[in-house]
């Protein structure tokens, strides 16, 4: 479980960086 919680906060925080690239 603890695994899985942190994967998905690995793939949201790919999403975050991607977007931001995208911004700027």
């Amino acid at each position: 479980m603890l695994t899985v919680d942190i994967d998905v906060g690995v793939v949201e925080r790919k999403n975050l960086s991607q977007s931001n690239e995208l911004n700027n």
